[in-house]
């Protein structure tokens, strides 16, 4: 993951670029236990104080998913950190 972010940052990507779900690359990095790659990004500028907002579209769907009984659909949560999903994960 390190070298992949490393090489996207390179590219001159906004470090700080939100997904749909509301996640940015350090809160995806810091919940999966990607230290080296929480550290690259950090190093990088990643703003540590993005709150989680999902897309009124993303949560929608993924609440469809999870109504529909679907496999491997993650509950989505607005209001966390980094810093909190790495505490969630260990």
């Amino acid at each position: 993951h390190t070298e992949v972010v490393e090489l996207l940052l390179q590219q001159k990507l906004d470090v700080n670029d939100i997904a749909k779900s509301g996640g940015t690359a350090l809160m995806f990095a810091a919940g999966g236990g990607f230290n080296a790659t929480v550290d690259a990004l950090l190093a990088s500028g990643a703003d540590v104080d993005v709150v989680v907002k999902g897309e009124e579209e993303y949560k929608t769907r993924v609440a469809q998913e999870v109504l529909q009984g679907k496999e491997g659909v993650e509950s989505h949560k607005d209001g966390l950190t980094a810093l909190m999903l790495a505490a969630q994960s260990g």
